[in-house]
């Protein structure tokens, strides 16, 4: 059996997975290991560890940590393998027996991919973007073969489904991904062209200036009604030090116009972080509008129009793509704004 098949029988036979054994153990706490189910990965390093003939493996990787890198995995041929350290619990003819078997399946499939290595690797435009809209795991984009027809495609597929079978069955060749893709982008920014218009004729028109105006009105009452209590706050103290309040009524007042003073501070800094956030938002400054308005001439899909405006893309199935965009909450106060209905930032 190869590797997903192995993952498939162990699945199927409820045998926990590593991070599952840990978790039941104690040795981890963390609930999430509870779904960390087997995986590829995990099987072929089970089956090519030499900690299971008796042997210590040192030196797998390697990081300079003053040096504020992470670690970096090192190369088989340059471990150090310390040998007969602990009781083997497989036999040397069994260790060889399956690394035999997966040597010969990694060299027919080099073989194969040797035949079409003259084919150049298209640049990844949505690089880690795709996801599966079942199990929300990357998709995996890898190269399709036709002999039938000598072609070759670029696909994304669900490993989940390709490898377990635990999610449901889909894949989406990556033009169509692309082009599915670049509509949701042409679509957002049709809806941006609509935004900017309306946005530039409201402050063409005084719209804009007026929600100001009253934001400034709110600031400034607030900051009136501060400056009073301030001085009614004086005026009770001076009261006080000419004996004509006792202690008592002294405290009571004082401890009103203190109650008063944090609701106006209260009101006064809500105004001037609304009035913040409205000029952010509500004209071409807006994060969402600026970040789409660099890209209006676009002609094409490219990685750095994809980079700067995707969050992600889920994929349902091959007729089923759903685009995701930044700056949401951007896009929602300047749509408010402009009272422009659709402002989700999905397509």
């Amino acid at each position: 059996m190869g590797s997903a098949q192995i993952c498939r029988r162990l699945i199927e036979a409820g045998i926990p997975s590593p991070n599952q054994y840990r978790l039941m153990k104690g040795i981890v706490k963390d609930k999430k290991y509870e779904k960390s189910e087997w995986a590829i990965p995990v099987v072929k390093r089970i089956l090519t560890c030499q900690v299971y003939l008796g042997h210590m493996e040192q030196g797998r990787k390697r990081g300079a940590l003053y040096e504020g890198g992470g670690k970096k995995v090192i190369g088989r041929d340059e471990w150090t393998v310390v040998h007969n350290t602990h009781e083997p619990i497989v036999s040397q003819e069994l260790f060889d027996r399956a690394n035999a078997v997966i040597n010969e399946r990694t060299a027919a499939y080099k073989a194969q991919e040797g035949c079409y290595a003259h084919i150049e690797k298209p640049e990844m435009l949505l690089k880690d973007l795709v996801f599966c809209a079942d199990c929300g795991r990357p998709l995996f984009r890898y190269k399709s073969v036709k002999k039938k027809y000598d072609r070759v495609y670029w696909i994304y597929q669900c490993r989940s489904h390709n490898n377990l079978m635990n999610c449901p069955a889909k894949y989406i060749h990556e033009k169509n991904l692309y082009g599915a893709v670049y509509a949701a982008i042409r679509i957002e920014l049709q809806k941006c062209a609509d935004v900017y218009g309306i946005i530039e004729k409201l402050n063409r028109e005084g719209g804009h200036k007026t929600k100001l105006a009253r934001y400034d009105a709110e600031i400034e009452e607030a900051e009136r009604e501060l400056r009073r209590i301030s001085s009614l706050r004086q005026a009770v103290y001076d009261d006080y030090a000419a004996k004509l309040l006792t202690a008592s009524e002294y405290q009571f007042a004082s401890d009103k116009y203190i109650s008063d003073a944090e609701k106006n501070r209260g009101r006064l800094e809500a105004a001037k972080r609304d009035k913040a956030e409205y000029a952010q938002n509500s004209t071409p400054a807006n994060k969402w509008l600026a970040a789409f308005m660099r890209f209006m001439d676009k002609k094409e899909l490219t990685a750095d129009f994809a980079q700067a405006l995707i969050e992600r893309v889920e994929v349902s199935s091959r007729d089923s793509v759903k685009v995701i965009f930044k700056f949401k909450d951007e896009c929602a106060a300047i749509c408010e704004a402009a009272d422009y209905k659709d402002c989700s930032g999905v397509a």
